[in-house]
């Protein structure tokens, strides 16, 4: 299946950086900063790659 759009490395680390400055809360995955940046690297390639492993719909 190929995805209907991409996602640039810029915009996902750019957006990171904002949530991190805001301080961020948990969202629907409740996963906090904190925690995202344990794997931070994996993380980011992930949403890069639009594999988000966890749905928010259910």
């Amino acid at each position: 299946m190929t995805k209907p759009y991409e996602i640039s490395k810029h915009l996902v680390l750019e957006s990171y950086r904002t949530v991190k400055a805001n301080r961020g809360g948990a969202g629907v995955d409740q996963e906090s900063i904190e925690a995202f940046e344990k794997n931070l690297k994996g993380n980011l390639y992930k949403l890069c790659k639009g594999n988000r492993g966890r749905s928010a719909i259910a």
